[in-house]
């Protein structure tokens, strides 16, 4: 991959699912893949373009992959993006019951306060619910815990 983009091969390039390749490897948890690109350069804000809106790190916590999350965020990952649902990494992670990558990205969130409801967080929904009543609603006890 290296010697790919050594050659000028662009690491924002988009496949026709407006996916960049750091997008395809974190949405699919390959670890490896997403050092390679982070230490060539990829971005970690480029946004999934016609599809959601969505960074790396949004469809890598939606995916449940930790290990990806975790180079990510080693990576300079922002936990407050949005995607266009104006779900956070955190509160999809959540809805998917991906306890792991909840508790990488609480612990890189400098928002954490799972009851805090008056103003916009990561940690809040697009109702305004919080962390908890997310994972409340969908039944994600690990993540109530």
């Amino acid at each position: 991959m290296e010697e790919v983009v050594a050659a000028g091969w662009d690491t924002e390039a988009e496949d026709s699912s407006g996916c960049a390749p750091l997008h395809l490897a974190a949405g699919r948890g390959h670890v490896e893949g997403v050092r390679l690109l982070l230490r060539c350069g990829a971005s970690t804000e480029h946004r999934q373009s016609g599809r959601g809106d969505k960074t790396p790190l949004q469809l890598a916590s939606e995916a449940g992959h930790a290990e990806a999350v975790r180079e990510l965020l080693s990576g300079g990952a922002d936990t407050g993006v949005t995607d266009s649902c104006c779900k956070t990494p955190l509160i999809v992670a959540a809805e998917e019951g991906h306890i792991a990558v909840v508790l990488l990205l609480v612990g890189a969130s400098m928002y954490w306060d799972p009851f805090k409801r008056l103003s916009a967080t990561p940690l809040e929904a697009p109702r305004r619910y919080t962390l908890l009543h997310v994972a409340a609603r969908r039944g994600e006890g690990e993540v109530v815990r």
